[in-house]
């Protein structure tokens, strides 16, 4: 068995990298008793690091071996955050708690009789989602725990391997207008031996091929089962890279090819301009991969003459093909029609009715807080974010309760995870 061989961290540079910093960044933390003001002996410092700042009480007495001290912490912070190094096991381990919230969780997006926990996680600037499983807050809070302890000791990468993982996927039907569907998939871990063809057991009448391609293992597998799953289509086949699929497919025709937008060696439109060098006609459908839809519309591209973004049950992700797949394989062509009518009758429909009109009436301060609350953030959290008192925090939550007709955080959350 070979040893894991442990990575050293890049030195640090700039005036973070000297003693005589960490030293000006000393204090001692001080309380008030009986009207008299107590010093705490040992030393603290506050590091801040991708938008959070924590607060770490220091072993040492002497201020120099402090400073010492608070420059190690900080520079193996910016070890972990590289993935340079697993997580620190002491002082810095608080970055990394996951928060506990409530989510709805495929396929019932629509079933929210019991949502159940996740467990979110900052690291590295990003979010990452981790679905617990249980309605139980005691059995959720174990769960992520044991998550907390791989990330602090073997890094992220290694927790998305070992659990599943929460991903948002948009579907980019057409360009311009910019229309899109997305929802919410949960990845696997430890999945069974991948098949190049006839993934499933369960079969439909003439339903439409589809293929995958997807590097991350448990999301392949994950999107793979889910495209199977749906009415009037089959999965046979998921691959890792575009080498492997452009082989296959060119033997191969699907009906419908899923292709993730960023691939290792090419993008998901490039892959898709070789294949139909090889195919023509090939319908190819490019995807786009966030860590909550937050991040899809933060991210959503300029230039549009049009935004129509639709949210989707994962049992109904293929919704804008609607129509019976006995009727023959879809071109490139015939698929641009049918997509640009299902969104043409959404927007004809009663779509603003709902959670879409009530979350129309709040206003950009509100929406900046409810997606705070969504990813768990308490009111003083959320008042150092923004730079504002908890106080107006609890004002805006309490506007933000009546104009959705709810009475608690979770209900609120629950509404802005719908919209």
């Amino acid at each position: 068995m070979s040893k894991r061989i442990p990575v050293q961290a890049k030195p640090l540079s700039g005036v973070k990298a000297t003693i005589a910093y960490w030293t000006r960044r000393l204090y001692r933390n001080s309380y008030t008793r009986n009207g008299r003001t107590q010093h705490v002996q040992g030393w603290s410092v506050k590091i801040q690091h991708a938008g959070r700042r924590q607060t770490y009480a220091l072993r040492a007495s002497s201020r120099p071996v402090a400073a010492q001290e608070a420059l190690g912490l900080y520079a193996r912070i910016i070890a972990v955050a590289t993935g340079e190094v697993g997580a620190p096991r002491t002082g810095a381990a608080a970055i990394f708690r996951p928060r506990l919230l409530v989510r709805p969780h495929p396929p019932a997006l629509t079933e929210l009789a019991h949502p159940e926990f996740s467990a979110h996680f900052e690291y590295a600037g990003r979010h990452h989602y981790f679905p617990l499983g249980s309605v139980e807050s005691v059995v959720a809070t174990r769960l992520a725990r044991r998550i907390q302890q791989v990330v602090q000791g073997h890094g992220i990468a290694e927790a998305h391997a070992r659990f599943p993982r929460e991903l948002t996927l948009a579907f980019r039907w057409t360009a311009n207008p910019m229309a899109w569907t997305y929802f919410t998939l949960h990845t696997r871990v430890a999945p069974p031996t991948e098949r190049k063809e006839g993934l499933a057991g369960r079969r439909q009448a003439k339903a439409w091929p589809v293929a995958v391609v997807e590097p991350d293992l448990g999301l392949r597998q994950a999107l793979t089962a889910c495209a199977d799953e749906q009415a009037g289509f089959h999965c046979v086949a998921g691959f890792a890279d575009a080498s492997e699929a452009l082989l296959w497919l060119a033997r191969n025709p699907v009906a419908l090819l899923l292709v993730n937008h960023a691939l290792a060696d090419v993008s998901g439109s490039g892959f898709l301009e070789r294949l139909r060098r090889l195919v023509p006609n090939v319908p190819g459908l490019v995807y786009s991969v966030y860590d909550d839809s937050d991040q899809l519309f933060r991210s959503t591209p300029g230039g549009a003459i049009g935004y129509l973004l639709r949210r989707t049950p994962t049992d109904r992700i293929f919704e804008p093909l609607s129509g019976n797949a006995g009727d023959g394989w879809p071109s490139p062509a015939r698929i641009t029609q049918r997509v640009l009518g299902y969104f043409q009758q959404l927007i004809g429909s009663r779509v603003t009715e709902g959670g879409s009109l009530e979350m129309a009436r709040l206003t950009p301060r509100e929406l900046e807080i409810l997606g705070l609350l969504s990813k768990g953030f308490l009111d003083k959290e959320i008042a150092h974010a923004l730079h504002i008192s908890a106080w107006t925090v609890h004002g805006h939550a309490k506007n933000i309760y009546e104009k959705l007709g709810v009475h608690t955080r979770t209900e609120a959350v629950v509404k802005y995870l719908q919209r």
